[in-house]
């Protein structure tokens, strides 16, 4: 809006409102963060006296403070006091969630608690239009019950309705371009008596943008990260051409730019107020103290106690030194297993004095930690009283916390004493005592935000609702997706529109005439921005529809962004100005070359031999003892799908450590491991180890082989239940478990009725064996230039059919068959996924088959389908057909149709699999590892390993090289990973000149 328009107007206004008394005090309503704005508009000719500038919310909380005084003093009614009410009403009466029998569900309390805190601030007359749903009408019952239980306290509701009256001083109300915040705000708003100014022409729908004259300028970014360094950029380059930081503002239309933005200015050194995203409850003191409640002191998970280290706020209480995270990590991931309190436990004291190098001595000493933590839990959770339980946590916090060593550390701790004090005051409210309602309540007091220091002149950032009102000379909105502007209206379940006094059409009506405003607080020096994707890697988003015009600036990333926009580009940090000057030309140092190059020739995709390639994936002169190793079909399949990922996991060895957290629900190997025990031992009891072995169906007696199968499947299932009982997911995983073994029954008896005996059941090959630690000997198999390569593996289930003459391998598969890879007889390892275990399978059979190859020595197979038939070693048969198949043995597939895909393993599918070795041994070993997307985004990637190389750097280099034709990396035998039709082109041209 315009600085002279809105002068002007104030000052006819305060002068009408001062025409009969010209001392009269003036109280002029605005914005969120206007206030400065107007403030300044209003000194800019001089003093101006009896004049007060407030925001709409600042003014009603500054009414309210008449309500604190006085003989019928009353206060604000707040979130822990709420909390207590809450959870006294689920506890102690009737309610619909009682009836329900939810009322004592932790997620009950915390929503109730959101809700009702919603509902109080609801204008009276709106409250009770729940339409007569029954879970809004169950939660307006609790809220009023809480009201009712907190006479000497007031709601923002009644905050507002007491701002109506005339202020004690008599002042004259002037409201500036102020949209309401909450229901409550725009019916005091609607009511309240004032002189009103209005600088910005009203919208007519929800299609409305900024008008065609103040249309912004718009910015297409390839994601949130490139957005928030492109407006870092732009706002050191207002700053340099003289505009003033606090009239500059950044507004973001998704909460989740404020840390990234926040971070971003931190390391341009650009002063910023208005946004702070920590809470106490985020200071390493209180975060420590939260989680040590949080663990259940009769196991102390070891993920529960590195979470507590992590805060590094933690101290021993028994020699009153720190300890540290990495100690505890050392001794805790390695081959040892100290997972929970019962390892600890078991640890025996040190005879002598513990031997520190040799790790004893830290063992010893975290184990005296942990012991003492259950010693001091386990008195916590035995106190019976509020004053007993305060008093334990008190002794808790001054044993295992850090003494302060900084101010911030010091108001830590000042807040926690605050905090277990408010605690006793407000227990005592409820009418009984529990260490659950405690602990939750206790957290409520660490929900504030800390206070922090703001800069006299910085630039202002927010949400975009912090925008209307201010008088700026350059706006930047962030994020302008169409799912964040207008962004989607979803009724509560717990709160319906009727309650909050809008239809759906009201509600992104005020959103547009948000953005519309913002758009207006500096006309024509408005910027949007929208990102393309996510950082995240969860794919592509569209830009809202309130942006009119097309992006003048479509964002390719850092070098693009340095090297596209001419000398008026200002770097964002220290870094980027040395990568700036680089790609101008100069040559700050070596070093800081060599780094630039690096980038450059990534943003290009440099490949095969190119400069700087090695830093894409193309490794030359290396050299690796992988295939030395004993290999895995799993092992190179994953190559394919990422060569990066398999370079980092497979040859170099690092790979995550895995930690899953308590609650996590069933690992999808744990579920496969189940079924794979239950079906060898089934088959071992009823067909391998058998006395006499059956040769045939009739052999068996499939009554009790049934009743057999469920006694085994109860038996692998009671030795797999979690430590945390049987709860509903495990329930649920049971129940499965039992439906899914018993329609493989029902096929197993077909397939022997139709004549297939099974005569193998993990049979393996290299690695060591499961069950009697013995070393078994590997498949070997010869490539093309000699070059033998060594394999292990187990295959899961060995049938024969003696009249057919087949041999069958099975492999389990626990997934849809859906995901197999398309594997048939023409793409025997594979259509579009590489799969290599029927093959390799396959492979190793064929070679047990010869009496030379000490594979699978003690096979034995009914020489007929007969009672009595001898049995023969595999040497011994006639050259029987091999098939190999998968059995998906979870698979929703209708009755009758197939769950299996198979192949016939003959010299043409041996032939193939010899050449995928081949191509696979010839890129591994001339050292190509690049990034790689198969599908164009993520292929089968794991999520974690996918996020850790950074999702959109890593997208970006694969589009890259996909351009060059490295999309899919072929996995054939005649491809040359270092022959590329594009060698010659310099990697550090600018990528979009070439």
């Amino acid at each position: 809006m315009s600085a002279d328009t809105v002068a002007a107007q104030l000052a006819s206004a305060i002068g009408n409102a001062r025409r009969d008394d010209p001392l009269r005090p003036v109280t002029v309503i605005c914005g969120p963060r206007a206030r400065g704005d107007i403030l300044g508009e209003l000194t800019a000719t001089g003093t101006v006296l009896g004049v007060t500038v407030t925001s709409c919310s600042g003014y009603i909380l500054g009414r309210a403070a008449e309500l604190t005084e006085g003989k019928d003093a009353r206060q604000l009614l707040d979130r822990s006091r709420i909390t207590g009410s809450v959870m006294r009403l689920l506890t102690d009466t009737d309610t619909e969630f009682a009836r329900h029998g939810t009322a004592d569900q932790p997620a009950t309390r915390r929503a109730l608690v959101t809700v009702v805190t919603e509902l109080l601030g609801l204008p009276e007359h709106l409250q009770g239009n729940t339409d007569g749903r029954l879970l809004p009408g169950a939660c307006l019952d609790i809220a009023r019950r809480v009201r009712d239980l907190n006479p000497d306290c007031f709601t923002w509701w009644e905050a507002c309705r007491h701002a109506l009256t005339p202020p004690p001083d008599g002042a004259a109300l002037i409201v500036v371009d102020v949209l309401p915040a909450d229901p409550a705000q725009r019916w005091f708003l609607d009511q309240l008596k004032a002189i009103r100014i209005d600088t910005v022409p009203t919208g007519t729908g929800a299609q409305d943008g900024p008008r065609s004259d103040e249309q912004p300028v718009v910015w297409s970014c390839s994601d949130e990260n490139d957005e928030v360094i492109r407006v870092v950029r732009h706002i050191r380059r207002l700053i340099a051409d003289g505009i003033a930081p606090h009239r500059i503002a950044c507004g973001w239309c998704s909460p989740d730019y404020g840390r990234r933005l926040a971070d971003a200015l931190r390391s341009a050194s650009v002063p910023f107020t208005g946004f702070s995203d920590l809470r106490w409850s985020d200071a390493p003191e209180i975060r420590a103290l939260l989680r040590i409640l949080a663990l259940a002191p009769e196991t102390l998970p070891r993920r529960g106690l590195a979470a507590v280290l992590g805060t590094g706020a933690i101290r021993n209480p028994v020699d009153g030194a720190p300890v540290h995270l990495d100690t505890f990590d050392r001794i805790t991931r390695r081959s040892r297993r100290l997972d929970s309190l019962a390892d600890w436990a078991a640890q025996e004291e040190p005879g002598a004095e513990p031997d520190h190098d040799s790790g004893t001595g830290d063992v010893d000493r975290i184990r005296r930690w942990v012991l003492a933590l259950r010693d001091d839990l386990n008195g916590l959770w035995a106190a019976t009283t509020w004053d007993r339980f305060t008093e334990s946590l008190r002794g808790l916090a001054a044993a295992h916390l850090r003494p302060a060593s900084d101010p911030e550390s010091a108001a830590a701790l000042a807040t926690i004493s605050r905090a277990v004090d408010a605690l006793a005051t407000t227990g005592a409210r409820l009418p009984q005592f529990r260490t659950d309602l405690a602990t939750e309540l206790f957290a409520t007091f660490f929900d504030e935000l800390q206070p922090v220091e703001a800069p006299v002149n910085g630039i202002s950032i927010g949400g975009i609702d912090d925008l209307p009102g201010r008088i700026l000379d350059s706006v930047i909105i962030l994020g302008a997706t169409e799912g964040a502007l207008p962004g989607p209206v979803n009724e509560s379940g717990a709160v319906t529109f009727a309650q909050r006094g809008q239809t759906p059409a009201e509600i992104q009506n005020a959103r547009t005439e948000v953005f519309r405003r913002a758009c207006a607080t500096a006309p024509g020096h408005v910027v949007v921005s929208y990102p393309r994707s996510h950082c995240d890697g969860s794919g592509g988003v569209g830009r809202s529809r309130l942006l009119r015009t097309e992006p003048t600036v479509v964002s390719g990333g850092l070098v693009s962004s340095l090297s596209g926009e001419g000398t008026d580009t200002i770097p964002a940090d220290p870094q980027e100005l040395l990568l700036a000057q680089i790609l101008a030309g100069g040559n700050p140092g070596p070093g800081i070359r060599r780094s630039a190059d690096i980038i450059r020739a990534r943003a290009a995709g440099a490949a095969a031999g190119e400069p700087f390639s090695a830093y894409n994936g193309w490794i030359p002169g290396f050299t690796t003892d992988l295939f030395d190793r004993e290999l895995s079909a799993t092992a190179l399949e994953s190559y394919p799908v990422s060569p990066l990922t398999f370079f980092i996991e497979r040859v170099l060895g690092c790979r995550i450590l895995e930690d899953t957290p308590p609650g996590a629900g069933i690992d999808p190997r744990d579920r496969g491991t189940v079924y794979h025990r239950i079906f060898e031992l089934w088959t071992r009891e009823i067909w391998l180890d058998a006395e006499p072995r059956p040769a045939c169906a009739a052999d068996v007696d499939w009554d009790a082989a049934r009743s057999r199968l469920g006694a085994i499947t109860d038996e692998q299932l009671s030795d797999t239940t979690p430590e945390s009982g049987a709860g509903a997911r495990w329930s649920l995983f049971r129940s499965e478990v039992h439906t899914t073994v018993g329609a493989w029954f029902g096929e197993e008896r077909a397939d022997a009725l139709d004549g297939w005996v099974p005569v193998g059941a993990e049979l393996t090959f290299g690695g060591v064996h499961r069950d009697d630690g013995e070393t078994a000997p590997p498949l070997e198999i010869a490539l093309s230039g000699g070059p033998v390569l060594k394999f292990r593996g187990s295959i899961d289930r060995l049938d024969y059919h003696p009249a057919r003459r087949i041999l069958r391998i099975t492999d389990y598969k626990s997934g849809r068959q859906l995901h197999s890879g398309k594997i048939n007889q023409e793409n025997p390892t594979g259509e579009r996924i590489l799969r290599l275990q029927l093959a390799l399978y396959g492979a190793a059979v064929r070679a047990a088959l010869d009496a030379a190859t000490p594979l699978f020595p003690d096979l034995r197979v009914p020489a007929r389908a007969a009672t009595g038939a001898p049995l023969v070693a595999l040497p011994g048969l006639d050259p029987p057909g091999i098939e190999s198949r998968y059995r998906f043995f979870t698979d929703r597939t209708p009755q009758g149709e197939t769950r299996t895909s198979s192949i016939a393993v003959d010299n043409g599918v041996l032939a193939h699999l010899v050449e995928k070795l081949g191509a696979l041994h010839s890129l591994i070993g001339s050292g190509v590892f690049p990034p790689q997307s198969r599908t164009g985004n993520t292929g089968d990637i794991p999520r974690p390993n996918y996020l850790r190389l950074g999702a959109a750097n890593y997208d970006r280099a694969a589009a890259a090289l996909a351009e060059r034709g490295f999309d899919p990396l072929p996995i054939v035998p005649d491809h040359d990973p270092w022959d590329h039709a594009n060698a010659g082109t310099d990697p550090t041209a600018d990528p979009r000149k070439r």
